[in-house]
């Protein structure tokens, strides 16, 4: 993974956090995070919140040299208490 790479996973991951910090809805933060990602010459394949024993925000997208790249997420407990999975 090169350092290019990991700048823009802490990027999305500070889009997540603020967007959870802010308690948005969840439509908001992907809006927010595919902006992010159009604005640095991706696109978002899928901005999805997966439910395992906690529940991971997971962002699939095209990086700007074609490669298909997955980043998980971990949603903080206290957002799922005020968004429930179920509500989006």
């Amino acid at each position: 993974m090169d350092g290019c790479i990991v700048n823009r996973v802490a990027t999305i991951g500070d889009v997540i956090e603020s967007g959870m910090e802010e308690e948005l809805d969840f439509n908001d933060i992907r809006l927010r995070v595919t902006n992010l990602l159009k604005q640095n010459g991706c696109y978002a394949l899928g901005i999805d919140r997966i439910v395992g024993k906690t529940v991971t925000i997971t962002v699939c997208y095209w990086d700007e040299s074609g490669h298909k790249q997955s980043e998980p997420f971990d949603e903080w407990p206290s957002y799922t208490k005020v968004r429930p999975v179920s509500t989006w």
